[in-house]
């Protein structure tokens, strides 16, 4: 069973991501010199854009969840690709929670551990989050 994250998962990020980038350009303008402002102001808003338009969309597009027999292997990453093989037999717990912002966009994070790793998938749909619940629990 392969699972990718919704659309919605990238979105809020985005949103994240801009409220960021928002916050940090009032800062600049508040309190810095007139010098430095113009500055700031352009880096903050080309990194934000890059963040944005290029690395979330990117880095969301290549996270994929397997559900094998016995184990569960993750995928992310586009610069620096990242596999992560988790045994089913070695997990100890699995959470399911959501923030305000998640229940809206009705998602759930997944939070998986075992003795000497804890991994973290990112809001996915509430649907998708309760097969991979079952998926995981049923052997």
């Amino acid at each position: 069973m392969i699972f990718t994250l919704p659309r919605k998962t990238e979105m809020l990020w985005q949103m994240r991501c801009v409220f960021v980038i928002a916050f940090l350009c009032f800062l600049a303008t508040s309190f810095l010199p007139v010098i430095f402002k113009t500055v700031v102001l352009i880096l903050l808003l080309g990194f934000g854009a890059f963040f944005v338009f290029v690395y979330i969309p990117m880095f969301f597009k290549s996270y994929t969840i397997t559900i094998c027999k016995k184990n569960i292997v993750v995928n992310k990453g586009f610069i620096i690709k990242t596999r992560i093989l988790l045994s089913k037999e070695r997990i100890t717990v699995i959470k399911s929670l959501s923030t305000p912002t998640t229940m809206l966009l009705k998602l759930r994070t997944i939070i998986i551990k075992t003795p000497r790793y804890t991994l973290l998938i990112p809001a996915i749909d509430k649907k998708r989050a309760l097969i991979l619940l079952c998926g995981i629990t049923d052997d």
